[in-house]
């Protein structure tokens, strides 16, 4: 090719349609290469145009103009989090996970996992523990059950990167409620459960049981449960 020409030809275009600045390399006599000065824009489509104006070493140009259009990749984003967002009767039990569109980390092992970022911001505040389960799920394990019937808030901060190093532009939040205490099942010991109001000719020494969809303190139900006669 006419390296002078066809170079001049040539223009990368943004959304805008405005040229791209960036440095042009002609690599040998038939490859050219063009380096864009800044990083494209993320989830934009641009256009690599050669104009008429470009011409082989014979000085022999293209009855049209050369173009190919693509898109960048997809801004880093908050694909999908579990709980999903305004969730509500959600287990105390549960863990926490965000799913990224992109890869975030490298595939680590769990004795990596220190060195990785851990994205997640609770509140209330919660331990526990956070790992990568590949290179875009992370998955927070409380060292607890979540406190019941509580309004979780849980935030993504803004300037995670992902794997090439490009930014979330913008905090991700969403929140989700726990269930409140509520009971599984009740009964009588070795006996009926889940029985109606009434029970007729109930052993004079008989037990009951009552089981709850939660952990619960063992002090405070013991002070909330009678037995009363009427």
């Amino acid at each position: 090719m006419d390296h002078a020409k066809t170079g001049d030809s040539f223009a990368l275009l943004g959304s805008d349609e405005k040229p791209v600045p960036g440095k042009m390399t002609w690599l040998d006599a038939r490859t050219f290469t063009f380096e864009p000065e800044k990083k494209l824009k993320p989830s934009t489509v641009y256009q690599a145009v050669f104009s008429t104006a470009a011409a082989d070493a014979d000085g022999i140009s293209p009855e049209e103009a050369i173009a190919l259009d693509f898109q960048s990749v997809d801004a880093l984003a908050v694909g999908q989090t579990f709980p999903a967002a305004d969730a509500e009767e959600i287990d105390p039990a549960t863990t926490i996970t965000v799913i990224f569109n992109r890869p975030v980390v490298p595939v680590a092992i769990q004795e990596e996992q220190s060195g990785l970022p851990q994205p997640l911001e609770i509140s209330p505040a919660t331990d526990g523990v956070g790992e990568w389960v590949n290179s875009s799920v992370y998955v927070f394990q409380p060292e607890k059950p979540l406190l019941s019937g509580s309004r979780y808030t849980v935030r993504v901060g803004a300037g995670l990167k992902d794997a090439t190093g490009n930014p979330l532009d913008e905090s991700y939040v969403w929140q989700f409620t726990t269930r409140a205490p509520m009971i599984a099942n009740f009964g009588l010991k070795n006996g009926e459960q889940n029985p109606p109001e009434t029970i007729a000719n109930v052993l004079l020494d008989q037990a009951f049981e009552i089981t709850f969809l939660q952990p619960m303190d063992a002090d405070s139900v013991a002070k909330s449960v009678t037995l009363a006669v009427r």
